[in-house]
């Protein structure tokens, strides 16, 4: 393989991961946290709508809820990381070189 072609198929890759990226972005993902909070996000990281279950909010004690939110949120966004590393994997397969 010249050295051309090589250029070629990487720029290739990274307008192909580029694209899938943007995509990722833009759309939403929804998770559900122990049935009682609701969170959709886009794969940019930004919330685009949190729903909590009535019977979770009580006035007496709002730090069970804080903490709750707040956990239904880090795994929404761990599960979303997860998922674009997985993507860049996929798009970028290992490169081997010749006598290696």
């Amino acid at each position: 393989m010249n050295f051309q072609n090589l250029a070629n198929q990487m720029k290739k890759m990274q307008r192909e991961m580029e694209k899938k990226l943007a995509e990722f972005e833009e759309k939403e993902y929804q998770y559900e946290y122990k049935k009682l909070i609701k969170t959709t996000l886009k794969g940019n990281l930004r919330i685009v709508k949190l729903e909590i279950n009535k019977d979770l909010i009580d006035p007496e004690d709002p730090d069970t809820l804080q903490d709750m939110v707040t956990e239904a949120i880090n795994e929404a966004l761990g599960d979303l990381e997860k998922k674009r590393d997985e993507l860049s994997n996929s798009i970028t397969p290992p490169i081997k070189f010749p006598g290696f």
